[in-house]
């Protein structure tokens, strides 16, 4: 089994401090495993990344509030981020993975708690797309609550799954920009048709993990075409986040959260779209009170 390295334990400051109420849209909770075992078929093992050291690094690039991601590693027992949310005094929301199984009793409990979206895989690495026929009646389901679809698919999973993703009555919410090619360029068919879907459905994107995408590597300038497009696309829907603790990631070449802000600084040279990106769509989204 793969073993993942941890993330940066000296995170830089941003170089301009986000505005009051930014939000990292994307991380996880990790553990502790004594208390939430990891997935016996999980396709990883990364280190333990606990609520505290999540706290810590948000206060550290000034982004307070946090959408804690439920990660594969943990599968569909939801504990840690469920936890994670109990105790950030209300700076964090959740999106779950949840399954035919999940009761509606359970998934009104987890709204209640701050959980406001669904999370699938469809990419091969973490295990490839769930059963569509579920995918579809739990994306029913959740879209009653008003909880959003969080898709984590590629460019490939994007055009094979497009009717299905294009037929879904829940808000859809496309992780990573599917996975950019970068390399190929803005015009490489799986983008523009992200671009399209965005645009012709009413899709959110996540402009996160521009290190991951990036051909060039750090300080990964060659997503800023990329990004600048997607917002374009939505101003109003398009949000971001760090991903960390950056599970599945070789060791080197982990990013410095710090220097992941100052992208989306590149990404976003406008205060007022900034703004949106990092304070408004995020509350709209997620159900922030203020």
């Amino acid at each position: 089994m793969e073993t993942c390295p941890p993330p940066d334990p000296h995170p830089k400051r941003p170089r301009i401090l986000p505005p009051p109420k930014s939000t990292d849209c994307h991380f996880h909770v990790i553990g502790p495993r004594a208390r939430f075992p990891y997935a016996p078929k999980r396709t990883y093992d990364p280190p333990e990344a606990p609520l505290e050291a999540a706290l810590r690094l948000h206060d550290i690039l000034g982004l307070e509030r946090g959408i804690a991601v439920q990660v594969s590693v943990h599968g569909k027992d939801n504990r840690a981020m469920l936890d994670a949310l109990a105790r950030s005094a209300g700076r964090f929301r959740g999106v779950a993975m949840v399954d035919e199984q999940t009761s509606d009793t359970e998934l009104e409990a987890m709204h209640g708690a701050g959980v406001r979206g669904a999370h699938f895989n469809f990419v091969k690495f973490l295990g490839g797309p769930p059963d569509l026929g579920v995918f579809r009646r739990v994306s029913d389901r959740v879209a009653e609550l008003g909880w959003h679809v969080d898709i984590h698919a590629d460019g490939e999973d994007l055009i094979e799954h497009e009717e299905l993703f294009g037929s879904l009555g829940a808000t859809v919410l496309m992780e990573y920009w599917g996975h950019v090619d970068v390399a190929k360029g803005p015009g490489h068919k799986p983008f523009q048709l992200l671009l399209q879907m965005i645009e012709d459905y009413g899709w959110w994107s996540k402009i996160a993990n521009g290190d991951r995408i990036s051909a060039a590597g750090a300080p990964y300038a060659d997503t800023v075409p990329f990004a600048r497009a997607v917002i374009e696309a939505a101003p109003d829907r398009t949000i971001w986040g760090t991903d960390w603790p950056h599970p599945k990631y070789l060791a080197d070449g982990m990013p410095n959260d710090g220097d992941l802000v100052d992208l989306l600084f590149d990404y976003t040279p406008d205060e007022a779209v900034r703004r949106k990106v990092l304070v408004d769509n995020p509350a709209a989204l997620y159900d922030f009170e203020d």
